[in-house]
């Protein structure tokens, strides 16, 4: 039962969904789009709270559904319990990346001189050096090795019950991974295509990032299929879908998952198919890559004579951070049995989804004419660095 709400009212309008917060007790959530049917996010919500028990999510409170004679239903609006927070973890590494642009350039030191290894990209426990440790800040590590933590546990909690086909994990077989390579070329051609037709469109310099995309081409579709190679096993199962930092709320002390309601880019029945768990992690260690690239390019903090030379430091701090995260996501008990057991083969998908959905963002930009389409470009290029010149077989 709902107490009485003050009028005390914060409304925020998003891409799909208008947010409404009531006096820091409530959250209502009003979908733009009507889609026939339970949304996936009130199915995944109730069925991680009710079924698997898992608690790191918001408090569903009710909903307002649209119905008329017969079988059509729509669900308008969603109220949970608001999650007091200290912000989402887009802030807190947004804010993490600042600080140690800061470090950086009161030391001047070259990053040249680090040799820093990626322990991200070959799954291996490799230790963090010091000096790095010291650049990046003890206390975000440690927020970042608990954000793997728990994402690897949301996942298990959807994984949890085997007797209800909604939810039930499928292994990968041959059919899924042909299918996925497909899906995947067909995304690199419609991409390719038209950043080929937008080069024209563009000045030299603009020009230049395309340019040296489509001269990829043949090394992307390479990281693709050996994504969906035969050693690429484990299980598809639900996922949250759409998983940056912005659908991460802080707490001060824990971490609580929001936003599953899916990308909103996908169609909604897409956004009830079964996919393996690395694509959320994949996602989620895209946005890391994000928020490092636009600390120097969406606020003018620091002086243009410095943003060149802060810029080679970008890489080696975010390696580091998603090799936290992600050492820390493959140590939780459980995980272990939904991922393929090859750690090159989960380097290897966790590859593919990333240029995926770097791709799919620069579509997105594309299609909308939107500024960051150059910056999900340099995302592509640096993957492709970071995954080295051959794939593993």
């Amino acid at each position: 039962m709902v107490s009485t709400i003050d009028h005390s009212a914060r409304a925020e309008l998003r891409q799909t969904n208008v947010f409404v917060e009531y006096d820091h007790n409530y959250l209502l959530k009003m979908y733009r789009a009507l889609d026939e049917g339970m949304p996936p996010e009130l199915e995944l919500l109730r069925f991680l709270r009710e079924s698997a028990g898992y608690q790191n999510i918001p408090s569903v409170i009710g909903t307002i559904v649209y119905s008329r004679r017969g079988s059509f239903s729509a669900t308008l609006a969603l109220l949970e319990r608001y999650v007091p927070n200290q912000g989402n973890g887009w802030g807190v590494a947004r804010d993490a990346v600042a600080n140690y642009l800061e470090r950086i350039l009161s030391t001047r030191e070259e990053p040249g001189r680090m040799n820093i290894q990626y322990p991200l990209y070959d799954g291996a426990a490799a230790e963090i050096p010091e000096y790095m440790r010291d650049m990046i800040g003890g206390v975000f590590l440690e927020q970042m090795n608990l954000l793997g933590r728990r994402t690897a546990e949301l996942h298990c909690a959807l994984a949890s019950k085997s007797d209800d086909d909604a939810f039930r994990p499928e292994p990968f077989t041959h059919l899924y991974r042909r299918s996925l390579y497909q899906s995947f070329q067909a995304l690199v051609r419609k991409t390719l295509v038209k950043l080929e037709k937008k080069a024209g469109e563009l000045d030299e310099g603009d020009r230049a990032d395309i340019t040296k995309i489509l001269g990829l081409r043949t090394r992307i579709v390479e990281v693709m299929r050996g994504g969906t190679s035969s050693d690429v096993d484990g299980y598809k199962m639900r996922i949250h879908g759409n998983l940056h930092l912005g659908h991460v709320i802080y707490t001060g002390r824990d971490f609580v998952y929001s936003g599953f309601g899916g990308d909103p880019l996908r169609p909604l029945g897409e956004r009830r198919l079964k996919y393996s768990p690395l694509r959320d992690l994949a996602s989620l260690i895209r946005s890391i890559h994000e928020v490092a690239w636009r600390s120097l390019t969406d606020k003018h903090e620091f002086r243009s004579i410095d943003v060149d030379s802060l810029a080679p430091w970008l890489t080696p701090w975010a390696h580091t951070v998603t090799g936290e995260l992600m050492r820390a996501y493959l140590t939780v008990d459980g995980i272990e049995k939904l991922i393929p057991g090859d750690r090159g083969a989960v380097r290897r998908l966790v590859g593919a989804y990333m240029i995926a959905e770097s791709l799919e963002r620069a579509l997105s930009d594309l299609e909308r004419n939107h500024s960051r389409l150059l910056g999900h470009l340099r995302e592509i290029t640096t993957i492709l660095d970071v995954l080295g010149g051959k794939q593993e077989s």
